[in-house]
């Protein structure tokens, strides 16, 4: 998050915990039931959210070298995406143009062409149509035509964006104008320098708006979470923004709101701890190995702690000195299990969300 857009939120956050109020919206909302079990309610969801409307399929790192592919299945649409040999990123529904089979299942590298289980046919990494066995039971079939349906793609911020309704070749999604704002901040994380390091997918049977209900609000904090989150954020009490169809919502935890100098934003006090902790796992230098680091980031400053040993207990603890730790393999790049499946997201209590977040998924 940008410096200047951290120290205005802290100081909003920090009015809202000095005179007891939180963001409200102009005037209360009365939300139908039937907003959930409508069947046509669904039908127009899913066509202007999940097909019409780009939808954020993850890291830029996933597919980084010409021949990685990755696909996903949350729109509805089986997406995949490819690498190709110029490094251009492409995007296409992930059917084969001979029986409609699935070309590919979860991610992969080192590809120079893609292969249909069912019959063979062979796809090159701009998604054009190379082999064909026994193509002389096909006369007079078009090549060019029975290429792989392409998808309109937007890479930037080191995320990846597909619209998974198909489109022309030439078709292009102007990303910027989509996030209504939201840019220079998803910039301002770097994600390009980010590192994948595990995706898992729940799957509950509700409506996909229960699952995106839930993590917009703080009103539930003190009665659901009495035992378990309440204890560490405040609760009914949050700063949101709206950015087009996006949505951002700070939650505040009480060791920020226990900060003694409220006017000093920007400045910890000795002796507190941050106003968040974050808990991060970072690839090593080596793709079969990761290591694994706990590192503190102060919500109303810039500064991060250093690593932490296992026996560090609090922000303000010295490490004790670094030891060797057992590395552990994380087998082949190829995954292909079902909890694997998904993109990766990013998550937290200082989030940016989508509108637009897939049917029944909820990340970790």
């Amino acid at each position: 998050m940008r410096p200047e857009t951290r120290a205005e939120l802290a100081r909003r956050l920090r009015h809202y915990l000095d005179t007891g109020t939180t963001a409200m919206a102009e005037a209360m909302f009365p939300n139908p039931v039937s907003a959930y079990t409508s069947e046509e309610r669904l039908a127009l969801e899913k066509r202007v959210l999940f097909r019409e409307s780009p939808l954020l399929v993850g890291l830029s790192c996933r597919v980084a070298a010409p021949g990685d592919y990755l696909t996903d299945d949350d729109s509805g649409m089986p997406i995949l995406l490819l690498r190709t040999a110029a490094g251009t990123l492409r995007a296409f529904a992930n059917v084969c143009r001979h029986r409609g089979a699935r070309v590919v299942d979860g991610c992969g590298s080192g590809k120079r062409a893609l292969s249909c289980p069912y019959h063979g046919w062979t796809y090159g990494l701009d998604g054009g149509l190379v082999d064909v066995p026994g193509e002389e039971g096909f006369a007079g079939l078009s090549r060019e035509e029975h290429s792989l349906r392409p998808l309109p793609v937007a890479e930037k911020y080191g995320l990846v964006w597909v619209q998974p309704a198909p489109a022309g070749p030439e078709a292009t999604i102007d990303i910027d104008a989509h996030l209504g704002g939201l840019a220079p901040e998803l910039a301002s994380f770097g994600f390009e320098r980010w590192h994948h390091f595990e995706t898992r997918t729940l799957r509950p049977r509700i409506n996909w708006k229960m699952a995106v209900d839930t993590f917009l609000e703080a009103y539930h904090l003190a009665a659901l979470h009495e035992q378990s989150v309440a204890p560490i954020f405040v609760g009914n009490l949050c700063a949101a923004d709206r950015f087009g169809p996006h949505h951002r919502m700070i939650a505040v935890r009480r060791s920020f709101a226990a900060l003694p100098d409220r006017g000093a934003i920007g400045a910890r006090p000795s002796g507190t701890s941050c106003a968040t902790r974050s808990s991060s796992t970072r690839s090593s230098p080596t793709p079969s190995s990761s290591t694994r680091r706990t590192t503190w980031s102060c919500g109303a400053c810039s500064r991060v702690s250093r690593p932490t040993s296992a026996r560090s207990t609090s922000p303000s603890t010295s490490p004790s000195p670094r030891r060797p730790r057992r590395r552990a393999s994380t087998g082949p790049r190829t995954c292909s299990s079902p909890s694997m499946r998904s993109t990766a997201r990013t998550s937290g209590w200082g989030k940016a969300s989508s509108a637009a977040s897939a049917p029944g998924r909820r990340t970790t």
